[in-house]
């Protein structure tokens, strides 16, 4: 408590002695008492100035402040409210909080008031902070308003009180009572709404049911789970809603489902016998009570549970139709469709017929003769059937269907027949058949195709053929055998057949022949043979003639094949020599093996690949003969994309190279054509009088050994002039910040810049440029771009950008191209000293950050970025608050020069000029010299005339350069020891032209 008095009094010391209260503040200022010196800095960034919370809404008020001191830290902070009513805070203020550490924020409840009607309150709030010696500050002062509404009205729902069911169709009748609030001006009930979930079902403006109850009958209430409520609404319009009751609506009942399962209709019975009743039911939403067996509306028997069965003891003698009749638990019946039965008044005979063998038939003695017959009981089942010959019992069956052979008949006529017997002791006799039992000599047969010991190769085709007769009668047919598998038949003579598709094996084959009388004979056995067929493998890849890389992978395929047999393994070979094996495994007999080969050596190859079989086959492949060499040639001159002037003098450097083989010539060819050949170094060609379009340039190098490489095309543009072109979305936008950023792409030849309000900005290889960080002044800001070349008139573009605001943070970079590697320094700024967490820069466009800064000085922070390499960096800038949102972000470009591309780029311009005073084109050589020389250039090339070109071959092989951003020397020599100089300068208009030489 003494602690907390004496932190109280320091402060009221320290408000006073710095104005905290607005009037003192105010009074203070105006006569100039204020001291200097260095406060707090405060902001009461909640609530919102002029904001409206409504009570019941928001019970309670945030404030919230922010406080700052640069030289000592922030001791506390106190927070202040004070209540409006008449005019302007006048001192009668209510201290809501001391809080001693960040964040500064207390939640306020405003007193209350007990009112009948709406009451609006208005508020003063601000904070002020003190630092650790004492100084103290006053935040902004913030006004708002508090609404205190009236009290609701209040609604119960009497019925339904609870969660109720109906059965459809019905009309549920639901019943409220309602109270209104005590408002001032009295109000009134103005109406119940009863409520389906947050559909209105019905509505009554006044009571209408006793005791002043709201009464609703629901009509035709859909079925369905419904949550009904009711909401009363006042004559001020302020509503209230019930307790929600579920409410269910289901379908009626409906009525069983019932099906007679047993007996079925067509069903005949013979006494003593016994009906058996079997049904089934079910109830959708209720339960089955019972199950009636009723005929001609006289109830058989009834049963209570399932399953639903019952038994109809010697039914008397005639037709019956059954119903099976289910009740369900609340009365609701339905019957099955009739069942029609016949009950005889005794049993019938089975009826018999024998089918085997035909009337009138000839068997041969000795033979087996097969009986059969066909029978059935009319009132019962079969027990057995007996065959005979006249009267004797010769066999039985007991099972269909009915069958007997008769393994040893007598010679001589025979009379047949067969006798059924039912279970119930009913026999019934067949009619007798007469058939002939005769001596018979057996048929002769001879096996002539294929004969004994023949082999055949798989899948295999196998003619069949055979020579059969019969002295007493004729032959009937010749069956052909593998073994015991029927492999074809011939009923006529001549007796022949085909067996086909054959796997591996060896096989014993027979033919069997059969007379007229079932009497059989069967051939001497020829043994044959088949065998798989041999395996092959072929080479798919490479293909022969193909070329290769030392190291490069080469992908060997072999497709191998062994019909009827199984791969075990695939080699393949280099010079007969084996480079690898592969094992097969799944008992496979087609398979494409590919092998990897990257160890080849320089030279010709003759490859081979071989096939191993399970049961010890080979095969090989035939040769496929390839060359390993490193030739290659690279086009280092032009680069893609680089444009030229018309009319176009192309200058194309080729780079053959190749380790164990020297070069023959190089082809140059443009657009598909060839240009010229070369053989010696260097290997150059220069394409005079280029048409304006686009154009294709290759290289094609050949060794002594006649092989050949091509080059990676190279794409270059010729131009009847430059083209500049400004990205979309930028010309005519609107920016909310004081800077912007422009973009764009053109088409010029290599020595071009692009200038944006007179400053040079980046330009890579491919025509992109950007600039960021241009400054805008307020509304309509007109920015001038221009595209200057070495030769060629200048091209403009004016691009509107209107400014509507600036931002908090800015962020500026010192450099924004240089040549590889360099460093820049990026500066942020917090403009409007406005919170953060922190700041995180991005180099590489990961999504991590490099480099993360949390602190500031001044409002500044300088980093410092290292560009290693050539290419162009977008360097992504994020600011983050508290809470892990970004409330600033930014990207800032730069392009780094990869020393070689920046060299060979800017050499170009000395080259370039050689190129055209080789052509004799005096005027657009002398584009390429800084204009104060140019006239002493131009003398210079007049006076040699034509010895011009002759000259210029003479000046010297480029031995050397050394360069900066700014200034490039290219070091020339001539002869065995003269050296000289050529210096080149970076003009103000960014292009590079040749200051002497």
């Amino acid at each position: 408590m003494c602690r907390t008095w004496i932190r109280r009094v320091t402060l009221l010391l320290s408000l006073l002695a710095t104005g905290a209260m607005p009037q003192a503040l105010s009074a203070q200022v105006a006569s100039g008492r204020v001291a200097a010196q260095v406060a707090p800095t405060m902001t009461l960034t909640s609530p919102p100035a002029g904001s409206v919370m409504v009570e019941n809404i928001n019970p309670d008020i945030l404030l919230q402040a922010s406080a700052s001191s640069a030289d000592y830290p922030v001791a506390h902070v106190v927070m202040y409210v004070c209540e409006i009513t008449t005019g302007p805070c006048s001192g009668t203020y209510e201290l809501a909080a001391d809080i001693a550490a960040p964040p500064y924020e207390y939640r306020w409840t405003p007193r209350p008031y007990p009112s009948q009607t709406t009451v609006t309150r208005t508020y003063q709030a601000w904070a002020t902070g003190v630092n650790s010696i004492g100084q103290a500050s006053n935040s902004n002062f913030v006004t708002f308003t508090v609404v205190q509404p009236p009290p609701p009205p209040s609604v119960n729902l009497v019925v339904p009180y609870r969660e109720s069911g109906y059965v459809a169709p019905t009309t549920p009748v639901l019943y409220a009572t309602a109270t209104p609030g005590n408002t001032l001006p009295g109000s009134t009930i103005a109406r119940v709404d009863f409520m389906d979930g947050a559909s209105v079902i019905g509505s009554v403006a006044a009571p209408n049911s006793v005791p002043d109850g709201y009464t609703f009958a629901w009509q035709n209430a859909p079925p369905g789970i419904h949550l009904v409520a009711a909401r009363a609404t006042d004559s001020l319009g302020n509503s209230t809603f019930s307790s929600k009751v579920t409410v269910y609506i289901v379908d009626p009942d409906p009525a069983p489902q019932v099906a007679l399962t047993s007996p079925v209709t067509g069903q005949i019975f013979v006494p003593p016998n016994t009906v058996p009743l079997l049904a089934t039911a079910m109830s959708t939403l209720g339960a089955i009570q019972r199950v009636e067996f009723v005929t001609s509306d006289q109830l058989i028997g009834t049963s209570f549970s399932p399953p639903y069965a019952l038994s109809w003891s010697n039914p008397p003698p005639g037709t019956f139709a059954i119903v099976a009749r289910a009740y369900d638990d609340i009365g609701v019946a339905a019957a099955s469709p009739a069942a029609y039965i016949q009950v005889l008044p005794s049993a019938r005979a089975p009826a018999v017929v024998l089918t085997a063998p035909a009337p009138g038939a000839n068997f041969a003695s000795g033979l087996p003769l097969a009986m059969a017959a066909s029978a059935m009981a009319p009132d019962g089942s079969i027990g057995r059937v007996d065959f005979y010959a006249g009267t004797t019992l010769v066999g039985s069956s007991a099972t269909p269907p009915y069958s007997f052979t008769w393994t040893n008949p007598a010679s001589g006529p025979q009379s047949l027949s067969a006798k059924a017997t039912d279970l119930l002791g009913n026999v019934g006799i067949s009619t007798v058949v007469a058939i002939q039992v005769v001596n018979n000599r057996n048929p002769d047969v001879i096996l002539t195709s294929p004969g004994s010991g023949s082999q055949f190769m798989a899948p295999a085709s196998i003619a069949l053929a055979a020579t059969a007769t019969d002295v007493d009668g004729s032959v009937a047919k010749v069956e052909f055998f593998a073994g015991t598998a029927k492999i074809g038949v011939a009923t006529s003579a001549p007796f022949t057949a085909t067996w086909s598709n054959v796997g591996v094996g060896n096989y014993s084959l027979t033919a069997v022949a059969t007379d007229n009388l079932g009497a059989t004979m069967t051939s001497a056995t020829a043994n044959v043979s088949v065998s798989a067929m041999p395996p092959t493998v072929s080479l798919t890849a490479p293909q022969s003639g193909a070329t290769y890389a030392p190291g490069q992978a080469i992908v060997l395929t072999a497709a191998a094949s062994a019909p009827q047999r199984s791969i075990s393994r695939v080699e393949f070979y280099s010079d007969g020599t084996l480079i690898r094996g592969t094992a097969v495994t799944g008992a496979t007999s087609a398979i494409n093996v590919d092998l990897t080969w990257t160890s080849a050596t320089s030279g010709a190859h003759t490859l081979t690949a071989k096939v191993f079989t399970v049961d010890g086959a080979t095969a090989l492949s035939g040769e496929v003969a390839i060359s390993v060499t490193d030739l290659k040639v690279t086009v280092s001159e032009p680069y893609t994309g680089q444009v030229y002037q018309a009319p176009g003098i192309i200058r194309i450097v080729a780079a053959p190279t190749e380790t164990a083989g020297s070069i023959a010539q190089v082809d140059f060819f443009g657009d598909g054509a060839l240009l010229g050949s070369v053989a010696t170094p260097p290997y150059t060609y220069t394409w005079s009088a280029v048409g304006v379009g686009a154009h294709t340039i290759v290289a094609r190098a050949h060794d002594a050994g006649g092989r050949t490489a091509n080059s990676l095309p190279t794409s270059v543009t010729v131009l009847t002039a430059s083209t500049l072109q400004i990205d979309a979305q930028i010309d005519g936008s609107s920016v909310a910040d004081d800077n912007a950023s422009i973009s764009g792409t053109v088409q010029a030849p290599p020595n071009s810049a692009v200038m944006v309000n007179g400053r040079r900005v980046p330009l890579d290889l491919t025509g992109h440029f950007f600039v960021d960080g241009v400054q805008l002044a307020p509304g309509a800001n007109s920015i001038d771009v221009t595209l200057l070349s070495q030769e060629g008139p200048p091209t403009s573009r004016q691009v509107l950008i209107n400014r509507t605001d600036a931002k908090p943070f800015e962020v500026t970079i010192d450099r924004q191209e240089g040549i590889a590697p360099f460093d820049a320094t990026l500066t942020v700024s917090n403009r409007s000293n406005l919170p953060f967490d922190r700041i995180e820069i991005d180099t590489n466009s990961d999504g991590a950050p490099e480099l993360t800064i949390a602190s500031m000085i001044d409002g500044k922070r300088d980093v410092t970025l290292r560009f290693p390499s050539g290419g162009t960096y977008p360097v992504a800038v994020k600011v983050f608050d508290r809470s892990n949102t970004v409330i600033y972000s930014t990207t800032r470009r730069v392009l780094a020069w990869n020393p070689d591309t920046f060299a060979q780029r800017t050499l170009g311009v000395y080259i370039g000029m050689l190129e055209r005073l080789r052509q004799g084109n005096v005027e657009a050589a002398l584009t390429a010299v800084i204009g104060t020389s140019s006239d002493r250039f131009r003398e210079i090339f007049t006076v040699l005339g034509a010895d011009l070109r002759a000259i210029v071959e003479q000046l010297g092989t480029i031995r050397n350069v050394s360069f900066n951003e700014q200034i490039m020397q290219i070091f020339v020599v001539r002869g065995a020891y003269q050296t000289f100089t050529i210096n080149l300068l970076l003009g103000e208009d960014g292009i590079w032209r040749i200051a002497d030489m």
